[in-house]
């Protein structure tokens, strides 16, 4: 089964992606200044844990509709569907230079949580994913837009 899981990240990693983030779109390219001033301000510990938790908790609900495959380790250990509680206190206690990676093998889309920043990356979801991630995504006060590449 994780040989399955490399092939569809070898496709989706360089195919369309969303970004799932604290702002609701890309910030231009002349502000990088604020940009990082508030980027600074939000990856604080009490901060960024905040923003994680609601991500796991996203991810656990959206395990309700599709089966969820982890790893915290660039791929090289999976859990499928993993217990809730354990799941988001995984990632509550994560080092910063850890890497989250979720694939929901059914809809062929994987989503990517780079400890250390404030976003996720969504890869090539499809409208089901979408029309669930979505308002998922804004009750818990976060953006969805369209990468470079979609």
């Amino acid at each position: 089964m994780f040989e399955e899981y490399s092939r569809i990240i070898e496709h989706l990693i360089d195919g369309p992606y969303w970004v799932a983030d604290i702002l609701p779109k890309r910030v231009p390219a002349g502000k990088p200044d604020r940009y990082f001033d508030v980027e600074k301000y939000f990856l604080q510990k009490d901060r960024i844990r905040e923003i994680y938790r609601r991500y796991a908790e996203i991810l656990i609900r959206l395990n309700c509709y599709y089966s969820m495959a982890v790893s915290f380790d660039c791929g090289e250990s999976w859990e499928e569907d993993p217990d809730p509680s354990d799941f988001v206190k995984n990632v509550l206690e994560a080092p910063d230079t850890a890497q989250l990676r979720v694939l929901f093998p059914e809809r062929s889309t994987m989503i990517d949580l780079d400890f250390g920043y404030t976003d996720l990356t969504v890869y090539d979801p499809d409208a089901n994913i979408l029309d669930l991630l979505r308002p998922m995504l804004l009750a818990e006060g976060f953006f969805l837009w369209p990468g470079e590449e979609s």
